[in-house]
């Protein structure tokens, strides 16, 4: 069966979230910048369905759900192609924090997941702000956001017919030029390379 390797980093926070047992209600669960179990294959089949519908959009909309289905499967006819996790590079999970001399406009792009909370004195005796996306919640101590900071990657494969495979890569070229991944992508947030 033919398989395509491919591998999605990240290049900027991305808010994605699993469903672990304990969320919402538990507030010890954090699922900001990225979620413990990594980019999870159905929101990632969720987006690559979207941006393969993009590509068809030229097309009447029972044709475009005839090529998605042979694609990406549906209930009368099954998986479609099959994406599975082959591993990631080590990240951090937790809140992010503007260092302290930087200005904190791009909280903006996050407004309403992202709360903009006092976290208590500094070592230096100055009130120190957590950018949360635990409105409510008691601030945490964050992950200082840095260009040079390593990116996570998720290595992904995929297997299916070569008409699969090939529309899937399209799928991936187009998510790679102008996607995201997660919420609040529209805005700059789980921008992706692929």
């Amino acid at each position: 069966m033919p398989e395509l390797e491919f591998t999605i980093r990240l290049n900027s926070p991305a808010f994605l979230g699993a469903a672990p047992a304990e969320w919402p209600g538990d507030s010890e669960t954090s699922y900001f910048p990225v979620d413990p179990l990594g980019l999870r294959v159905p929101s990632l089949r969720g987006v690559l369905a979207f941006w393969y519908r993009s590509l068809l959009g030229d097309l009447d909309s029972e044709e475009v759900f005839r090529r998605q289905a042979t694609v990406f499967g549906a209930a009368s006819r099954g998986q479609g192609v099959r994406i599975v996790p082959t591993g990631s590079a080590h990240w951090t999970s937790g809140e992010i924090r503007p260092p302290r001399d930087r200005d904190i406009r791009f909280l903006y792009l996050g407004y309403g997941p992202l709360q903009l909370e006092g976290s208590g004195p500094g070592p230096d005796g100055n009130p120190r702000y957590t950018i949360s996306s635990h409105a409510g919640d008691r601030p945490r101590d964050g992950i200082d956001v840095t260009p040079n900071q390593p990116r996570p990657q998720f290595k992904f494969l995929a297997r299916g017919s070569r008409y699969q495979l090939v529309e899937l890569g399209r799928a991936l070229r187009l998510m790679h030029l102008f996607g995201g991944v997660g919420g609040r992508s529209r805005r700059g947030w789980g921008s992706v390379a692929v």
